[in-house]
């Protein structure tokens, strides 16, 4: 057994792929209960701030749940206690169309719709348009994007460098055509070259409904060691960001506005 950065491996790996998730009756659910699902393991992407495992992961069918273990488990939620309401645990719900395709084709063979909560990418919505309407049919009614900066170098360089027009322009069209769909967005302060001004700039963007998110925060840039960032900083190729990095002194007032802003000495 090893032991790295908190993480215990094993040489035993068990596959998600057949493993369906058993609520037993002394957990005493009911049908207002919002249940934790796993649809899959891993991500696709490499942000350079992401110390999770299982990160770059390219073919995700080796840790995708097979179509019937998961219409088993709904099954047995809705049967048992009634249950039709999730979040889905996954880090990026919407890395990929046959992924979702696969999962609506089983979601209308249930006798109910159920409803979920996800992790997703603003800019694969915007890249694949069309998913907007799966991930609507599959019960999608609530989505937490880590949209993390709009300013295009810092994008770049984090793994997040899609286009600031065409994310907002993404979020007012799902606004128009789902208005129940909620939508959270979170955001980095501290990344490489993001400046005060950047981040004022997306405050107002927001708190004016220009960038018409229900609802966002703010945070600061946690390095973590085994991150490529941190890599990355410590090579010196982002010469500036440990003189420049922009961090925030205390965040949120209760609507998701910046309190303060500090700049770090």
């Amino acid at each position: 057994m090893l032991q790295d950065f908190g993480i215990i491996k094993t040489e035993n790996n068990f596959s998600i792929s057949d493993i369906a998730t058993r609520f037993l009756s002394n957990d005493y659910l009911n049908k207002k209960e919002i249940l934790p699902i796993e649809i899959s393991r891993g991500c696709r992407f490499k942000c350079t701030y992401c110390s999770y495992p299982l990160i770059g992961q390219k073919n995700m069918d080796d840790y995708l749940k097979f179509q019937e273990v998961l219409k088993e488990e709904l099954l047995d939620n809705y049967n048992k206690w009634g249950v039709t309401q999730y979040y889905i645990v996954d880090d990026t719900f919407n890395d990929s169309r046959e992924k979702l395709t696969v999962i609506r084709d089983m979601i209308v063979t249930l006798p109910f719709q159920p409803t979920f909560w996800c992790y997703a990418r603003l800019d694969l919505i915007a890249i694949w348009p069309d998913t907007l309407d799966l991930l609507y049919q599959i019960g999608i009614r609530s989505m937490f994007f880590g949209i993390e900066t709009l300013n295009r170098r810092t994008g770049l360089i984090i793994g997040k460098g899609y286009e600031k027009d065409k994310l907002i322009a993404t979020v007012k069209t799902i606004k128009q055509r789902y208005p129940d769909i909620i939508l959270y967005g979170s955001f980095i302060i501290g990344a490489p070259y993001e400046s005060v001004e950047s981040v004022k700039e997306t405050q107002r963007l927001l708190c004016s409904g220009e960038f018409p998110l229900d609802n966002w925060k703010f945070n600061p840039l946690q390095i973590w060691r085994p991150t490529t960032i941190n890599r990355t900083i410590h090579r010196g190729i982002v010469e500036d960001f440990a003189r420049e990095n922009v961090s925030i002194g205390r965040i949120g007032n209760g609507t998701g506005n910046i309190v303060s802003i500090g700049q770090n000495g």
